[in-house]
């Protein structure tokens, strides 16, 4: 729930700063959406980006670590060896 939280309040910069923009070329007109920042939110915007990749990287990394560990304790347990050796 926390998690759920913290990404909505910090992906919000992106909706309040969504507008929609009248593009004419030589054959059609379209409209397309555009996200306009002001100022500092631009860099804001950025960081918080960041932070998410640097977040789920962490989390994968992680959860990569801890399957291998669980993998090689199993492995060691089934052969009836030292952790450090079912690597």
């Amino acid at each position: 729930m926390i998690c759920m939280v913290v990404v909505s309040v910090s992906t919000v910069t992106e909706i309040l700063f969504h507008r929609l923009v009248e593009v004419n070329n030589v054959k059609e007109s379209m409209i397309q959406c555009v996200i306009e920042f002001f100022d500092i939110w631009g860099s804001v915007d950025t960081v918080l980006l960041f932070i998410h990749y640097l977040v789920l990287f962490i989390l994968y990394v992680y959860s990569f670590v801890m399957t291998m560990q669980l993998a090689a304790q199993s492995r060691s347990s089934i052969q009836h060896q030292s952790f450090l050796s079912s690597f």
